[in-house]
């Protein structure tokens, strides 16, 4: 049988990969997938608590889809199934339609609520925390993880703060790179820290890196997190405090340019609605979400320009990140 292509192959083609890794991260496939080198259908079901015949059936269909790849273990004559370098490249595109269309998911259901009574709507309707992260994370692997960690590895630090660590894997990365290197991982989350703290363990860092839960706005009355760093990374993070506390961020921006002055401030973080032809729609998504369903501002490369040398720092360089709308902000006072 010959089936004609049509253009919409490859909305199809991404629709049902998006489906797939969805199950599988519901299921806890795809983390155990991301973990290990290989695995084994009964291996992994008894890990899981899954029926075997969904186990395999679903493998299977990722290897149909090559994204798996299938041998023998030698020893035991088992299927082991690893994933191809396809995988990671999959997982990275379907982020952005599971953080769309699922993470923001409660938002856009409610929409005629928040067209109607944001106030209301912005407390009753919220999105899952754990979702969010992990949609984030599969967006950032390929997309902006890289580019942070490139720019803070020319810097040469010996001490990060990184603002909105999550569970510190940034921190974790840098420093298995980085020799000596310490650092501060600052986060709201319990669940993120209690998370951070055990990664640490596991890497043998957590005498080299503490964690500190708190919300980046406490840093005003604790700066001793500041003290001797040589970068202070805010991912994401300071978008946060816009538009209701800017006076907060503008307090912390100049307490960082004075309590560590000879330390280089990364942001990384998005500019409103990018012009830029390959950017504009996801841009223009993600600004209209942050803006009338998260009650969110985003500042331009020249408002964010402008707010940096106002608290102090004199040498700005702006850089674009895999991600549409996302920027990466150098600022230095010296």
């Amino acid at each position: 049988m010959s089936i004609e292509i049509n253009n919409s192959f490859a909305a199809q083609d991404i629709a049902g990969k998006a489906i797939l890794f969805e199950i599988g991260a519901q299921a806890g496939i795809v983390e155990s997938l991301e973990r290990k080198s290989h695995v084994t259908v009964q291996a992994l079901a008894t890990e899981l608590c899954i029926q075997k015949d969904f186990l395999a059936s679903y493998l299977d269909t990722f290897k149909n889809l090559n994204l798996l790849d299938v041998g023998t273990d030698p020893t035991t004559g088992e299927t082991v199934y690893q994933k191809t370098s396809d995988f990671a490249r999959e997982k990275n595109k379907i982020g952005y339609i599971s953080w769309g269309m699922q993470s923001c998911g409660p938002l856009l259901a409610n929409t005629k609520a928040f067209t109607t009574d944001f106030d209301s709507a912005v407390r009753t309707h919220h999105r899952c925390g754990e979702h969010v992260a992990r949609t984030s994370k599969w967006m950032g692997e390929k997309d902006f993880y890289p580019h942070a960690e490139e720019t803070i590895l020319k810097l040469h630090p010996k001490k990060i703060v990184d603002l909105g660590s999550g569970t510190c894997g940034l921190l974790i990365r840098l420093a298995h790179k980085i020799k000596d290197l310490t650092g501060i991982g600052v986060d709201v989350s319990k669940d993120a820290c209690d998370d951070a703290k055990s990664q640490l363990k596991k890497a043998n860092l957590e005498k080299r890196i503490e964690v500190f839960q708190a919300p980046i706005q406490r840093l005003l009355a604790h700066t001793r997190v500041f003290k001797n760093a040589d970068v202070i990374h805010a991912g994401f993070v300071f978008h946060d405090l816009l538009p209701e506390e800017e006076r907060t961020l503008d307090a912390l921006l100049s307490c960082i340019s004075t309590t560590v002055p000879n330390a280089t401030l990364v942001i990384v973080d998005a500019v409103p609605f990018s012009q830029h032809e390959h950017e504009r729609a996801f841009s223009s998504a993600f600004s209209f979400l942050h803006k009338f369903f998260m009650g969110r501002k985003l500042l331009s490369e020249s408002a964010w320009q402008s707010k940096l040398e106002q608290a102090g720092f004199k040498n700005i360089e702006i850089k674009p990140l895999g991600i549409s709308g996302g920027r990466i902000f150098v600022a230095k006072t010296l």
